[in-house]
């Protein structure tokens, strides 16, 4: 994820009254060639009756409003859906020279998004759009704004991409202290640490960093030297691929809503595989290939 660069204004914003963060609300500025820079600098310059906490563009992210304040991005909706300035988060993406939201913005306000979902415990039935609080279009991103909706939910499920390994592999750390993080970067949380001359098995890649065989976290393998092959890591007990029949074993589908019981009476057909999630045939939905059982 992009580094959060902040640039806290004074101007509108207030407290939360007592309310905690439930909702995390995605915007779109509607203007053409904006950067998150542009929009900070202009929300710090004066009273323009209205706020976001960051703002997101293809190379940078802004914080504009802390997180305990409440901006004034969705008040227009009245509270008419429970979805209020005092109860979300909100983020702005910014837009191209000819208003559309770009795929390195949507990406980098997708990283956003999770990074403020797990900081702030929210679930994702509870990410929304500005559209959901008021019913004005926002984000207007695209000619078929639900199909991208949907579409930008699910990415916000999937896990970080790891580099498949057979084999796991031992490091030893080479920095005095090492952080041991919640997650494969810098804005994940400090789990524990670990020390000079200390060696760790590593089972899973991703950005550079390394994920734990003991569960502890991530570490940046750039302090760290490979050492040999360890024992191989556990191969899955089940190939789910494209025509196989299975039963679902989950509770929810890929976006999130409940699957209900009688669902999981039936065998279905897989269509389609995406990572680390398979379209169901006969229902037309998404469900995790781990909520999956071959039959």
């Amino acid at each position: 994820m992009l580094p959060i660069q902040k640039m806290i204004s004074k101007y509108n914003n207030s407290s939360r009254g007592g309310q905690r963060i439930k909702y995390l609300v995605f915007h779109y500025t509607g203007n053409k060639g904006d950067t998150a820079e542009n929009n900070a600098r202009y929300f710090n310059e004066g009273n323009r009756g209205a706020s976001a906490h960051y703002f997101v563009s293809d190379n940078q992210i802004y914080q504009v409003v802390e997180d305990d304040r409440a901006a004034w991005s969705v008040g227009d909706g009245d509270g008419r859906y429970g979805i209020t300035n005092s109860n979300t988060l909100n983020v702005e993406m910014c837009c191209w020279s000819d208003g559309t939201v770009s795929e390195k913005t949507e990406k980098n306000a997708l990283e956003l998004g999770k990074y403020l979902m797990k900081k702030h415990g929210i679930s994702i039935e509870n990410v929304v759009r500005h559209y959901d609080a008021s019913r004005k279009i926002c984000p207007n991103w695209s000619a078929n704004n639900w199909s991208r909706w949907i579409e930008f939910k699910e990415k916000l499920q999937e896990k970080p991409e790891e580099t498949p390994s057979i084999t796991s592999y031992t490091v030893k750390i080479t920095a005095d202290v090492l952080n041991v993080r919640a997650g494969a970067g810098t804005n994940y949380k400090v789990n524990t640490q670990v020390r000079k001359g200390e060696v760790y098995t590593i089972v899973g890649e991703s950005n550079g960093w390394g994920k734990l065989k003991s569960g502890a976290g991530w570490i940046s393998l750039k302090y760290t030297s490979k050492n040999g092959p360890s024992t191989p890591a556990n191969k899955p007990n089940q190939t789910i691929k494209i025509g196989s029949r299975i039963k679902i074993t989950g509770s929810k589908y890929a976006t999130g809503q409940s699957i209900p019981s009688w669902v999981k009476d039936s065998v279905y057909t897989v269509q389609q595989i995406k990572g680390d999630r398979a379209l169901i045939k006969e229902i037309t939905s998404w469900v995790y290939t781990k909520d999956l059982k071959l039959v």
